[in-house]
């Protein structure tokens, strides 16, 4: 693989708007394509008297899983592996740890149907941000490390798409 071969903050071109894909090195007849995004969620505030409710980490939820789903949407069927890079701190490790809904994809326990994680939050702040978005792409964890108070996930996202905004 040459350097000219990976592209940073790539446009996505089977979505509309501005998004983009933080890491693109396209598949060649020898090696599968690789896309990946990347998520770090700092925390919410420094002091705890100044902690944010809890739909800022329900947002942050739906945020990773807009993420699964534009990873999803690049060329749907190409030969590509997709994996979501996530680093996040206690607060919210804490959080996907305690939800019924992201708990087995987070501890890594099965694999994921994202349509799943998009319809079982039904809060306000959770749709805000993922109304619109049909997939039926699934999501694994692959690898965790955790240390201290950072928690890295890296999850594969496979399945085909069916696209819809």
């Amino acid at each position: 693989m040459d350097q000219a071969d990976v592209h940073l903050k790539s446009h996505h071109k089977y979505l509309d708007g501005k998004l983009e894909i933080d890491l693109l090195v396209p598949p060649t007849p020898q090696r599968q394509g690789l896309l990946v995004e990347f998520k770090f969620h700092r925390s919410l505030s420094v002091k705890p008297e100044q902690r944010q409710q809890n739909n800022a980490r329900t947002t942050q939820a739906a945020y990773l899983c807009k993420d699964f789903y534009r990873l999803g949407a690049y060329e749907p069927g190409g030969d590509w592996q997709r994996l979501l890079v996530y680093l996040t701190d206690d607060e919210m490790a804490g959080y996907l740890h305690r939800s019924n809904i992201f708990t087995p994809l987070y501890n890594g326990t099965n694999v994921v149907s994202v349509q799943d994680l998009m319809t079982g939050n039904t809060t306000k702040s959770f749709q805000k941000v993922v109304t619109g978005f049909q997939t039926n792409v699934s999501a694994a964890l692959v690898s965790r490390f955790d240390e201290a108070s950072l928690h890295l996930r890296v999850f594969e996202v496979t399945g085909p798409l069916s696209v819809g905004l």
